[in-house]
């Protein structure tokens, strides 16, 4: 697999996360995921999100550090979603795959 697959495959949109309970404050990080390409940081605000995952601070580090997916986090409640439903759950279905994972792990060793 190459080094800037997807973890998206088939999907492409406007994704924000928003983190709250951080210290000091919360934030939104809004990226474009395109089909090919990893996922592309927009900043704290980055036009119209097609879907807004919003989750605690310390449930994002938890997923960044693999202790917990996404999708587990979406079914305990810990993540809510709005937006395109049906992005959601390709999103969501997406996080199960290997370059997800890959994609953490660069993702973690930049944090």
């Amino acid at each position: 697999m190459p080094d800037h697959e997807s973890w998206v495959p088939g999907v492409d949109a406007i994704v924000a996360v928003a983190l709250s309970g951080g210290p000091g404050r919360d934030r939104v990080v809004v990226a474009r995921c395109v089909q090919g390409e990893p996922p592309e940081v927009l900043g704290p605000a980055g036009g119209d999100a097609e879907v807004t995952f919003s989750l605690s601070e310390a449930d994002g580090a938890e997923i960044v550090a693999g202790r917990l997916s996404p999708s587990v986090a979406f079914m305990q409640g810990r993540i809510k979603t709005s937006g395109d439903p049906g992005l959601v759950l390709d999103l969501l279905a997406a996080t199960a795959s290997p370059a997800f994972a890959q994609w953490l792990g660069r993702l973690g060793a930049r944090s």
